[in-house]
């Protein structure tokens, strides 16, 4: 027979009526801040791993990346009776997921092409005329001031966004036909006679003062991850072909660039467009995964018995 001592402490915990029996899944405080927290860090650490990590660790990063998928995974199908956890692991499985798409497209976009130009090869006073064969490890190429993009001989590719290319010819020269240097750009031309991508808009302006710049287009094979993300590379090189063929130029092994003012500012341009693509799809990944964990809560909270629904935000009771 307890004691009125015992008797008084049983009753200072929750209600539950007689017979009924207790869910086995009985939960800690905090189970909504850990079912929205929990993924969001998964996504937002995937996607600092592919910005920081990945150009010099690949393998670690996919490491990291497959032992949590692994954990995930493991923890969905073994958490199957308790339903809060299996909610939890569902959404850890669709922030890896979403943080490994994310995080590999940002880096083949921008975080490549920030290392290629800090460690390739700078080649300064480049005539338009030398054959771009040599120049392969280049990364930037700083020409002559010479130089001069002619957007008459330039063409554009439709594909969804308007592929430009023209070729990079001497200021100086006439009746050349080698075109071994082009300048690219999406959306910045029309489909033949017209050219202003980049620094193309202040061609006359470098006469005699000083020559433009090329950030070199990056030729890399495929593989796994680049198929995933978009690749713009093909359709540069067809609105190339287009042009050569309607103005009878040769094109050798061509080099693509992006013709700009200045190459460093725009390595940076480059660098930032990779942090606001951190900051607003961890955003974006915040947003979702709370209102998915509210609903699913709220949802699981509508099953409970009315006496348990005053402290809905509660999940000692979470089913």
């Amino acid at each position: 027979m307890p004691s009125d001592a015992n008797v008084a402490w049983m009753g200072a915990g929750p209600k539950i009526r007689p017979h009924e029996p207790v869910p086995h899944d009985v939960h800690q405080k905090g189970a909504l801040a850990i079912m929205i927290g929990v993924p969001c860090f998964l996504f937002f650490l995937i996607h600092l791993l592919f910005l920081f990590v990945y150009y010099y660790l690949p393998y670690t990063v996919d490491m990291i990346w497959g032992l949590l998928m692994t954990f995930a995974v493991g923890g969905f199908v073994l958490s199957l009776n308790i339903r809060w956890l299996t909610r939890l692991f569902l959404l850890c499985i669709l922030s890896l997921l979403w943080g490994g798409f994310c995080g590999i497209q940002n880096y083949e976009t921008h975080v490549r092409e920030y290392h290629f130009i800090e460690d390739q090869a700078m080649y300064h006073n480049v005539l338009p005329g030398e054959p771009a064969p040599g120049r392969r490890d280049a990364s930037v190429i700083y020409f002559a001031n010479t130089a001069k993009s002619y957007g008459t001989l330039g063409a554009g590719f439709q594909h969804r966004d308007m592929y430009c290319a023209a070729p990079i010819m001497d200021y100086y020269a006439t009746g050349e036909e080698n075109a071994y240097y082009w300048a690219i750009g999406k959306n910045c031309c029309l489909q033949s006679g017209e050219f202003w991508c980049g620094a193309a808009k202040f061609d006359k302006q470098y006469i005699g003062f000083r020559g433009p710049a090329g950030i070199v287009l990056e030729e890399t094979e495929d593989n796994f991850w680049s198929s995933v993300v978009w690749d713009d590379r093909k359709y540069f090189h067809m609105a190339v072909n287009q042009s050569a063929a309607r103005h009878n130029l040769n094109v050798d092994r061509p080099m693509l660039v992006h013709y700009v003012e200045f190459a460093h500012e725009y390595q940076e341009q480059v660098w930032r467009n990779a942090l606001w693509e951190v900051f607003y799809t961890s955003c974006l990944a915040f947003t979702v995964f709370a209102v998915v964990g509210f609903v699913l809560h709220y949802a699981a909270v509508r099953r409970l018995p009315s006496e348990a629904k005053s402290n809905w935000w509660s999940p000692y009771s979470m089913p």
